[in-house]
Order: structure tokens, then sequence, then C-alpha cells
């Protein structure tokens, strides 16, 4: 069983409550929620919080659905000194950006130091023995392309970012789904703030032992 995608506008004037028919035991409805305005990957950790028909509760992580964009080179490593070689890279469509490598550059390692220093909107770290670009963005916007510069690094084929950034899901497990009816609410964390979405965004889990 599949639902649609549930809406939450945090700006939305209007309360109201949302009603999802569930099935006691069931796990196989993946919950879908959409935070319209907001970028889920900008915070530390988002729950559900759960407040069951006996007050019991619990919390589900809410897993952001949008991934980053990232390109791995194919170099073989040591490579000759890339000292004075440039390398030129493309971050979500922005400007091309040129890396200087300066001093003896052989090794993936120092590689991914210049390469990570003189880059902005992307990291780049050693992962298996090899380069690897990834972007601070996430969804289908976030991209990364390598241009035409003068050193002897080679590159795989980028992979581009997919997904929505206002668009998480919630995995249920069998035990949360007893028959009764349920409330719940959305907190987001950011470092060590805690704040949750107004209760207007209150939601009421309707479990049943089943849906004819």
């Amino acid at each position: 069983m599949t639902f649609p995608t549930m809406v939450i506008d945090p700006e939305e004037s209007i309360s109201r409550r949302i009603v999802w028919p569930l099935v006691e035991g069931d796990t196989a409805p993946v919950l879908t929620v959409q935070f319209t305005g907001l970028v889920l990957a900008d915070y530390d950790s988002i729950d559900l919080n759960v407040r069951q028909e006996d007050l019991t509760e619990f919390a589900r992580a809410v897993t952001p659905t949008a991934v980053v964009a990232s390109v791995s080179d194919t170099t073989v490593y040591p490579v000759a000194d890339q000292d004075g070689k440039t390398e030129k890279v493309t971050v979500d469509g922005g400007d091309e950006q040129t890396v200087t490598f300066a001093g003896v550059t052989t090794s993936v390692a120092s590689v991914v130091a210049q390469m990570d220093s003189q880059l902005t909107g992307c990291s780049v770290a050693e992962v298996g023995g090899q380069a690897v670009i990834t972007t601070d963005t996430r969804g289908s916007t976030s991209s990364v392309a390598i241009g035409t510069g003068t050193c002897a690094l080679t590159w795989g084929t980028p992979v581009a970012g997919v997904g929505d950034d206002e668009i998480g899901t919630v995995t249920w497990l069998a035990d949360d789904l007893v028959t009764g009816a349920h409330t719940g609410e959305f907190e987001f964390t950011i470092a060590t703030a805690i704040f949750t979405l107004p209760r207007k965004f209150a939601i009421e889990f309707s479990v049943r032992e089943s849906i004819g």
C-alpha cells in the first residue's frame, strides 16, 4: 500500500488536521512528506515524534530524499608531478573554478588537499585511493563538471544530484502501527537548537485492523 505525499507548509496560516489510515502491523507504507520552502539537508536531524493512543511515545527519523552530485578521479597514483599544472571544475552550474597545484603533487593526498582548499561549493576527499569531489548542495540542481586544465588527472563520469530538497520519508516498523488514533509532530534539530513545527501541523494516524 502506498500513500500520496503529505505536504506541510510552515508558512500556512490555516490550522488543519492530517489524517492517515494505516493497517496494524503493516511495514510497507513509507510516509513521504514535503516541507514547502525548507531544505531538509540544512538540519542535523528531523524526527517524527509519535504519541500513541495509550500515551506510549516513539520517534522515527525523516530521511531526506535529495542526494549530492559527485565525481571521482580515475588517476593512477603516484602520478607525474603536477606542480604548476591546473584543473578546471564547475560546481552547480556556476563559474568555472581553477585549481593550481603547487609544490610536489604526485600523491592522491596532495591532490585532495590542494583541490579541497581551493574549490568552493564542494568538498574533496580521498575515497578508495581516489580523489572524489562532492557538492555541498543536494538535489536535482546539484552538479559537478570537470573542464580542460593542464594537469594529467583523469576523471570518471560525474554523478548528478537527484531528489527534492523539500522531501523526506519516514519508514515504519511493524510495532509502530497498532490499532488506535495516534498523534505526531515533526521536530527539526540544528546543532544544539531544537524546534518543532507549529502544532497546527499535528498529524493523526488512524490505524485499523484492516482497510476494506
